[in-house]
């Protein structure tokens, strides 16, 4: 693709934004792997969208449509919210258990050892 192909096809934007969204965007973004670029044409693209179908000229259908998806995609990531909280309270969870666990066993062992030292010095003392 030459460069006057490239001017033809995609316009420069320059924005300023606060620190606070940008590190949002960025977040976003990373949580997602999209690229800079990728990331920023599909916010762009998702913010044109919710605002043309919020337009005055639409019929009635399609705006009750649009709040009804909207809000089953504000419950969806609700759901998937809870979810994530879930999934880190079970891996805590599990991680918790494998400590203990792993107490429990050392002393199982040292309790083994005492005894077997203790069968000794009583087999030592019953010979004599």
């Amino acid at each position: 693709m030459t460069e006057n192909t490239l001017n033809s096809e995609y316009k420069k934007l320059e924005l300023k934004i606060s620190d606070t969204l940008f590190q949002q965007i960025e977040q976003l973004f990373a949580e997602n792997k999209w690229s800079m670029d990728e990331g920023l044409q599909l916010l762009l693209g998702a913010g044109y969208s919710f605002f043309t179908t919020k337009s005055e000229d639409e019929s009635d259908k399609s705006e009750n449509r649009s709040r009804y998806l909207i809000q089953r995609l504000m419950a969806a990531e609700s759901e998937l919210a809870s979810l994530r909280f879930r999934v880190y309270e079970l891996s805590e969870s599990n991680r918790n258990w494998n400590l203990t666990q792993g107490a429990v066993e050392k002393e199982n062992i040292a309790l083994k050892n005492l005894i077997n030292q203790l069968r000794q010095k009583n087999d030592a003392s019953q010979e004599e």
